[in-house]
């Protein structure tokens, strides 16, 4: 039941995703762009570690990294920092509906 749960947000949260990345990508805020430039930034390291303070980061290297350095590791399996920090997003927002389901159902 949990398995079929799971399959069916994930179903759902990626066939969002890729309805949101299809031929174009807007963010109404420059906060996407500036996460997208740490992720880039992580992507280009060869390490763990904190990028060097450019001004296009801001304080964004201050961030909690763990989410950013996800993102950037799949940024890099897939060649795509920007589909990277889509993919790590989609799967927290769909893992948090898959707890709160389990939650509530149980």
């Amino acid at each position: 039941m949990l398995l079929r749960q799971f399959a069916i947000a994930a179903l759902l949260v990626g066939g969002l995703s890729a309805a949101l990345l299809y031929n174009e990508f807007q963010a109404y805020s420059s906060d996407a762009a500036q996460h997208y430039a740490l992720i880039r930034a992580l992507m280009d390291l060869d390490k763990w570690g904190t990028p060097a303070a450019t001004p296009n980061l801001g304080n964004l290297p201050l961030y909690p990294p763990v989410s950013h350095w996800l993102a950037a590791e799949v940024g890099k399996l897939f060649g795509s920092g920007l589909l990277g920090m889509t993919i790590v997003a989609s799967a927290s927002v769909g893992l948090f509906y898959l707890a709160m389901s389990s939650y509530l159902s149980g």
